[in-house]
């Protein structure tokens, strides 16, 4: 398992705050790879995240820069708690995890 980061999570830990609903996931990559499939629920890059609430952002995998990029505009902003997921969207699915498809 790769090393992490400060602001990042693991795909484990992000994974429970899905499971327990704490959390919003930002999908940050283009509104089409978004429609083609993102995180169940996940925001898509077009909104943004209501302060307040963790908020784990995630793009494609961990050659993508977006996400680190788009944590800390919204860090900036004065988002408390944010979280970059560096596995993205590729390890979520390669961890057997679900994926949807569509504008929802």
């Amino acid at each position: 398992m790769p090393t992490l980061f400060p602001g990042e999570i693991s795909l484990d830990g992000a994974f429970l705050h899905y499971r327990r609903k704490d959390a919003v996931f930002w999908d940050v990559r283009t509104p089409e790879a978004y429609r083609e499939a993102h995180l169940p629920g996940a925001l898509g890059p077009n909104e943004v995240p209501s302060e307040g609430r963790m908020t784990i952002v995630y793009c494609s995998g961990r050659l993508c820069p977006k996400a680190t990029e788009k944590a800390e505009d919204l860090r900036e902003l004065g988002y408390q708690d944010v979280w970059v997921l560096p596995d993205g969207i590729q390890g979520w699915h390669g961890a057997g995890h679900l994926l949807q498809s569509g504008d929802e």
